[in-house]
């Protein structure tokens, strides 16, 4: 017997608004995030609701992509996390996008796609200041980028990168985040053949987004209608 009482209701009505409310005012493409379960509103139920409406979705792991692709959910996927080599076979063969920032998983991917008789789509991951994971800034990393994307069976289809406080109040450092991506993309990355340029962009203040036509936007937390931080709304109080 079930003896537990406690439960969620998720209104999908609610996420479907929140997702439109961002995409008036991106004003392009949007990418869901909906790791962790989509924060716990079910990663499977809000992707089937956003699948033709989104242009990707972002998850953590091969884990949670796997769980997307077997339910049917064809809509591009990025891993933002790091991907392990091992998992290749199975990306390459579902259509699921790593971030790609080292030469041996650039190599090992583009290996796995040529034995596998395909295209495998990938991300390059720069670090402008989240410092989790991604190739810095500088004219060795963008050498090592073209030599990454000039790889057989791969295909360069996008750069991101990730914002650190871009919820706060204060955005200056997210602003240096914002500058340091765009001189990079200007400067060291200009020559390289990427489809589309991604830059994940924080919720809170899109419209204060810079490079917003060459960007996909970011949705995350705010999904489920967390827009800001205490910080944020502390500010705003008249």
């Amino acid at each position: 017997m079930d003896f537990d009482n406690t439960w969620v209701s998720i209104d999908l009505d609610a996420i479907q608004a929140n997702f439109d409310a961002v995409q008036a005012k991106a004003g392009v493409q949007v990418m869901a995030i909906i790791k962790a379960d989509a924060y716990g509103h079910g990663a499977v139920q809000v992707a089937r609701l956003l699948q033709d409406q989104c242009a990707f979705f972002g998850v953590s792991s091969m884990l949670e992509a796997v769980e997307l692709r077997q339910a049917g959910v064809q809509t591009p996927i990025l891993i933002l996390g790091y991907t392990p080599a091992a998992t290749f076979s199975a990306a390459v063969d579902q259509n699921i996008r790593p971030a790609i920032f080292r030469w041996e998983d650039a190599l090992a991917l583009s290996q796995t796609a040529q034995a596998l008789g395909k295209t495998a789509p990938f991300h390059f991951a720069l670090d402008t200041g989240m410092s989790r994971i991604g190739v810095q800034a500088t004219e060795e990393a963008a050498d090592l980028c073209a030599r990454i994307a000039a790889l057989p069976g791969l295909e360069a289809e996008g750069l991101f990168s990730h914002f650190a406080t871009a919820d706060c109040a204060d955005l200056t450092r997210a602003k240096a985040q914002a500058a340091e991506f765009g001189h990079s993309v200007e400067r060291e990355l200009s020559y390289l053949t990427v489809h589309s340029v991604l830059h994940l962009l924080g919720y809170d203040h899109l419209d204060e987004g810079p490079m917003k036509a060459q960007m996909r936007a970011r949705e995350e937390a705010i999904l489920g209608g967390l827009g800001i931080t205490r910080e944020t709304e502390q500010e705003r109080q008249p």
